[in-house]
């Protein structure tokens, strides 16, 4: 049945998360989100997008909402001009054609011919080649005469963005000045005018770009959205997200001092795949970490669940027990160095802390924990295990005394000075230092000796183009590396913790989003992910002349977003897009 949107409804003015009378008019801009629940998991990266773009969305796959009451909410929020209706449709919803989501759409377009004409809020949206549903309204009006966008194929990523930039149009046409919303959406004859990347909505103005600055976040690196390609990021992240040296405006790093062997060969390394990929994840893989023996390898995905991973032979890695989670994605999963503690970091807004003594067995230590901020994008243990962290779409860090896993408690009060969502965060190896990456486009350094009073370190560490997805200390905590959306790796001298200092160039070779950055036991090796579907390592022995090792590891079809290396250093994973987890023999 229709109903609230799943997880942060309850926060939202005028949401659907429920039913008093006395709730104020919807009048603030939603999204309604119409699927069928097989297609939960491609609909809820879609959802994460357009909420980082400042779009609250309704989702009608939750039943608290009386069946009389939601055909009210959704009449009320059209009358109030509130709302982009975006119908889903799949295999999967064309054999459920008496559903819910059926008499939501019928619902909609009985609505929809009381709006003036032209004023197609109405956004179609395919997740395989399914037939549109036969509906037709007015004088001949179809839905397949409307601009659809398919999130399949080749071009899913662009049109994934465009579905974002068609609703924040229409939505900020229907609040302030600006063209009338009816201009900015053209039926799909009128596309053909338009010489731009398949699948971008025709645009009055003919920029491209938003009318008035968002608060932007497309993906996360412990976190967020799957496959977001080249194409798409420069649409949706604006000027200044450029993926090449000379849209982003850094400087290739040179290559290696004179004199030196900084190559794979040099090092005596080599990196090949190792086993077979990991499947039966229920989609994109977000985040991944070994446990501290090495044996166990957790992963979270989109499709709500943790699994963990036999990988004490690599070659023949297995799944042990069953998956389980919570009920929205998995951003980030990290192990307790100390104990046999598993954290997991989720859409949902809630951290759970799993015992993992027997990893074919986890169990839930206590309720998810409430108050963790918005949206879960990273979670980290303190090295000695009592505290974790917790970055969070709400702008902040959370710090959790988790000495009694079995009931946490928060420290202090959260972290609060980035000016975006916290994509990631990583404590120093001495775990006096807490680093935080965010969409601000900044690193903040904390210092959390002293968790209950934390405070942050000199001035935000700056000079990047876009967001930073990931960061990581070096063993030594001599370094820190920072992962970002502009297809970046910066470098940074952290010995001087409040007059960091950035080492050399940043490092360039991925086409897009760096999703992910790890460093090897030995402090030599760095690997990255990115959403150019590769895996890439550099020679950091020097952070200074850091230089790629050899080519990249090449496999994935999606975009990776995570990667991590086993205790000892010889095994890398990597979580993708492609719904797999790969593993890297790295020596």
């Amino acid at each position: 049945m229709a109903g609230a949107q799943d997880g942060t409804a309850a926060d939202l003015p005028g949401s659907l998360a429920g039913t008093d009378d006395a709730s104020p008019p919807l009048t603030q801009g939603h999204a309604f989100i119409s699927h069928a629940r097989e297609d939960a998991g491609e609909v809820g990266i879609l959802q994460v997008m357009l909420e980082a773009a400042g779009i609250p969305v309704w989702r009608d796959t939750d039943s608290s909402l009386p069946e009389e009451s939601w055909p009210d909410k959704i009449r009320e929020a059209i009358t109030h001009d509130a709302l982009v209706f975006i119908a889903c449709f799949s295999r999967h919803s064309a054999a459920h054609q008496a559903s819910a989501q059926y008499a939501e759409l019928r619902l909609a377009i009985r609505e929809l011919e009381l709006r003036p004409p032209k004023v197609l809020w109405l956004i179609p949206v395919r997740f395989d080649s399914c037939k549109l549903p036969d509906f037709e309204w007015g004088t001949g009006e179809r839905l397949e005469f409307l601009q659809q966008a398919d999130l399949f194929g080749e071009h899913a990523d662009i049109n994934r963005a465009r579905v974002v930039w068609m609703a924040g149009r229409i939505l900020e046409a229907d609040s302030g000045p600006g063209p009338p919303a009816s201009t900015l959406i053209a039926p799909r004859a009128a596309a053909a005018d338009h010489p731009a990347e398949p699948g971008i909505p025709v645009d009055s103005g003919g920029t491209g770009r938003w009318p008035t600055r968002r608060k932007l976040l497309v993906t996360a690196a412990s976190v967020i959205v799957a496959g977001t390609g080249a194409s798409a990021i420069a649409l949706f992240a604006g000027p200044g997200a450029g993926l090449d040296e000379a849209s982003s405006g850094r400087t290739a790093r040179p290559s290696s001092a004179p004199g030196s062997d900084t190559s794979a060969a040099g090092l005596g390394l080599t990196a090949a795949p190792v086993g077979h990929p990991l499947t039966g994840n229920g989609g994109t893989v977000y985040t991944v970490a070994f446990s501290p023996d090495g044996h166990t390898l957790a992963s979270g995905s989109s499709d709500w669940n943790t699994r963990l991973w036999n990988v004490t032979d690599p070659s023949h890695p297995a799944l042990l027990g069953r998956p389980f989670g919570h009920e929205d994605i998995v951003f980030s999963v990290a192990f307790s160095p100390m104990r046999h503690i598993l954290a997991s970091g989720c859409a949902d807004s809630t951290v759970r802390l799993w015992n993992v003594a027997d990893p074919a067995r986890p169990a839930a230590l206590g309720p998810p924990t409430d108050g963790a901020g918005d949206k879960i994008f990273s979670v980290a243990f303190s090295p000695d295990g009592h505290t974790l962290a917790v970055g969070s779409l709400d702008e902040r860090i959370w710090l959790w005394n988790v000495t009694n896993p079995a009931h946490p408690a928060t420290v202090g009060q959260p972290l609060a000075a980035h000016a975006n969502a916290v994509l990631s965060v990583a404590f120093s190896p001495d775990g006096h230092t807490l680093a935080s990456g965010s969409a601000d486009d900044t690193v903040r350094l904390w210092n959390v000796t002293n968790p209950a009073t934390a405070a942050p370190l000199g001035q935000p560490l700056t000079g990047y183009t876009s967001y930073v997805e990931s960061v990581a200390f070096s063993p030594d905590g001599h370094t820190l590396a920072s992962g970002c959306a502009d297809g970046t790796i910066q470098i940074w001298n952290v010995t001087n913790l409040v007059t960091p200092e950035p080492l050399g160039q940043p490092l360039t070779g991925h086409s897009s989003h760096v999703e992910s950055v790890a460093f090897s036991r030995d402090g030599h090796i760095l690997a990255s992910g990115g959403d150019d579907d590769t895996v890439r390592l550099w020679n950091v022995t020097d952070p200074a002349t850091a230089v790629p090792l050899g080519p990249p590891l090449i496999g994935h079809t999606g975009a990776v977003f995570s990667v991590a290396f086993s205790p000892d250093g010889h095994i890398l994973a990597s979580g993708s897009s492609d719904k797999t987890i790969r593993l890297w023999r790295i020596g």
